[in-house]
């Protein structure tokens, strides 16, 4: 199995185990990875003002990034407070703590789904990179796509053949960004 040594999955692996060595068997590589995205939320939030301290910027930006790090964590707690709350209590009042909490819970809510909004539709305005076939106006049928490339079995549809077949596939690592 080919995996790229690049990718989003191996640059967390390796960052969170703290190794550049990448194992080279799928099944022990496997089982880290689910570990890994278990618990690299709380890790993250744990290490993240460490890695900001260690950091070879000025003092001011490090305070500054801790400051707004800080600020996000508070925006999520506020985030879940809000609709939990209103759903227990109701609305909490206008000039009351509990009310000005939900109102901010409720603008991080709006926030977010708004970023994740532009997000997904800047997504599904990039799919066509990743269609064998477009449609051509010109000929008015469907042409290949001269952008697409074929991508690599996902390492989860190959775990679960290798263990429907029982076998552990050696991975070769490629360096190539893709």
């Amino acid at each position: 199995m080919k995996l790229n040594h690049n990718s989003l999955s191996a640059q967390l692996y390796r960052w969170f185990y703290q190794v550049y060595d990448m194992p080279t068997n799928l099944c022990p590589y496997f089982w880290k990875l689910v570990f890994m995205y278990i618990f690299i939320v709380p890790y993250s939030i744990i290490v993240l003002p460490t890695i900001i301290m260690k950091d070879s910027g000025e003092n001011d930006v490090r305070f500054i990034s801790s400051i707004i790090i800080w600020m996000m964590l508070f925006a999520g707690i506020f985030a879940l407070f809000a609709p939990i709350t209103w759903m227990i209590w109701g609305f909490g009042g206008k000039d009351t703590l509990m009310g000005n909490l939900q109102v901010l819970g409720f603008i991080v809510w709006i926030t977010g789904f708004a970023v994740l909004a532009t997000w997904g539709a800047i997504k599904f305005k990039d799919r066509k990179k990743n269609q064998k076939y477009l449609w051509s106006e010109e000929d008015y049928e469907y042409v290949e796509n001269p952008d697409y490339s074929p991508s690599f079995a996902t390492i989860a549809k190959e775990f679960i053949k290798a263990k429907y077949k029982r076998y552990c596939p050696q991975i070769t690592w490629d360096d190539k960004a893709k």
